[in-house]
């Protein structure tokens, strides 16, 4: 049985307790929380590199702020961290430094291996699916997506899920997280649910 490592942005992880507690971290799990920090994405990929094994990695999940196409990694409550390689982008993607730590995870991952990008709306539009396929392409790994709002700290996707390959294909699994919900307290629920209503709403009569 393999490992899930948790890397989790501490803008989004002020209140770790409650975090623990949402996602059900096991005790062989490995968490890696960073602060806001420049050149973040490479520090995070690098740490799961050394704290894990070949062959061990079932997934690896990133939790922080997101937009579509924009997953962030470390940066803290400063947006100001998206042109400090804080964050994946497509463009990040460009820099060798980024790209050669996401590569160099590959052998980490076990068969049924996987990266779930946790951000809100980070698979929305063609941003959001280029991004997915980029880091998919690198990491030799299917990576989990969804173009609606997530909630803090729990460890599995709400919405429209989407699963982008390494050969470039992107699965959409349509409504398929919303059976997620189950599990969600029921403020947050409505909470979830009226935002992505409320959201959708305004793209119609835009």
């Amino acid at each position: 049985m393999g490992i899930v490592v948790h890397i989790v942005d501490a803008s989004i992880a002020s209140d770790i307790d409650g975090f623990r507690q949402r996602s059900a971290v096991s005790s062989e799990d490995v968490v890696i929380r960073l602060g806001s920090m420049c050149n973040g994405v490479v520090t995070a990929f690098a740490l799961a590199a050394r704290q894990t094994a070949q062959g061990t990695i079932d997934a690896l999940i990133i939790y922080g702020h997101g937009a579509p196409g924009l997953q962030g990694v470390t940066m803290g409550k400063d947006s100001g961290g998206l042109t400090e390689n804080a964050a994946l982008s497509v463009e990040a993607l460009k820099d060798p430094a980024i790209s050669q730590a996401i590569a160099s995870l590959r052998s980490n991952f076990s068969a049924k291996g996987v990266i779930v990008l946790h951000g809100c709306n980070v698979a929305e539009g063609d941003q959001g699916r280029e991004l997915m396929k980029a880091v998919s392409k690198l990491a030799g790994v299917p990576v989990k997506g969804s173009d609606w709002y997530q909630i803090v700290g729990r460890s599995d996707l709400a919405g429209n899920i989407l699963v982008a390959n390494p050969d470039g294909t992107v699965d959409q699994k349509g409504l398929e997280g919303l059976k997620n919900l189950g599990g969600y307290p029921a403020g947050e629920s409505m909470l979830l649910l009226g935002v992505e209503f409320w959201d959708r709403l305004k793209k119609v009569f835009h």
